[in-house]
C-alpha cells in the first residue's frame, strides 16, 4: 500500500550569527527530564553541546536562571504560548516543547551589534532579557514550540498507563492533550519572571 507522508518545514528557532549559550527542551513533566546528572562536574563547553531538560532548567546551580522579561513581556510571551498550546490540544497533540535559547550578550554584543526595538524584541527574533527595573541585561531568549505532531495515540495511552503505575501521574510525558497543555502552561509561567 501506499503511505502518505506529512513534514512541516519551520524556520531554525535560533539566528546563525549568535551564539547560543544554553539550549533548553521544556515540557513541564519531569519523569526522565534531565541532562545534567548531579554530582558530576561540567565546563560550559559541555553546557553549550546539550540540550538541556526540565530537571536542569529548575535546578539551582550556575548556569540555570529565570527568564527575565518583566510583566509586561511576560504576559505577551504567555498569551501566545496559550494560544499555540491550545490550538494544538483541539487537534489531539501533546508532548510538544518549548524550545529556549539563551544567548549570553558580551559588552560588544551589546553595544553595537544588537538592535532592539522599544518592547526590547531584537531584529533576529529575540527577546532581550530586563531586570526589575526594566533594565535591559546581557541575554538574548529565544523561543519556539516544536515537536508538534505527536498525537495523543493508542501508543501514548498505553505509555501512560504504564507509567502511571509507576510514576505520579502528573509527572509522566503521556498524559492527555488537554492535562498536557495545562501543565505547559502552568511550568513555562512559573519559568518566566
Amino acid at each position: 500500500g501506499l503511505f502518505q507522508v506529512r513534514f512541516i518545514v519551520m524556520r531554525n528557532a535560533f539566528p546563525n550569527n549568535r551564539r547560543i549559550h544554553q539550549r533548553f527542551d521544556l515540557k513541564g513533566s519531569t519523569i526522565g527530564r534531565r541532562a545534567i546528572q548531579s554530582g558530576i562536574e561540567y565546563d560550559l563547553n559541555d553546557i553549550e553541546s546539550k540540550i538541556l531538560k526540565d530537571i536542569d532548567f529548575v535546578k539551582e546551580n550556575e548556569f540555570v536562571q529565570k527568564i527575565k522579561v518583566g510583566r509586561s513581556r511576560k504576559y505577551l510571551i504567555l498569551q501566545q504560548i496559550k494560544s499555540d498550546s491550545e490550538f494544538l490540544t483541539k487537534f489531539g497533540i501533546m508532548d510538544y516543547s518549548l524550545l529556549l535559547g539563551v544567548c549570553k550578550l558580551d559588552d560588544e554584543d551589546q553595544d553595537s551589534n544588537i538592535v532592539v526595538t522599544k518592547n526590547g524584541k531584537t531584529e533576529d527574533g529575540g527577546w532581550l532579557a530586563s531586570g526589575v527595573n526594566n533594565d535591559w541585561l546581557k541575554e538574548v531568549y529565544y523561543f519556539q514550540i516544536i515537536d508538534i505532531l505527536q498525537p495523543y495515540n493508542a501508543q501514548k495511552i498505553f505509555e501512560n498507563k504504564m507509567k502511571a503505575l509507576i510514576y505520579d501521574h502528573n509527572e509522566i510525558s503521556a498524559v492527555p492533550p488537554e492535562t498536557y497543555c495545562y501543565r505547559f502552561q502552568n511550568f513555562i509561567a512559573s519559568c518566566i519572571v
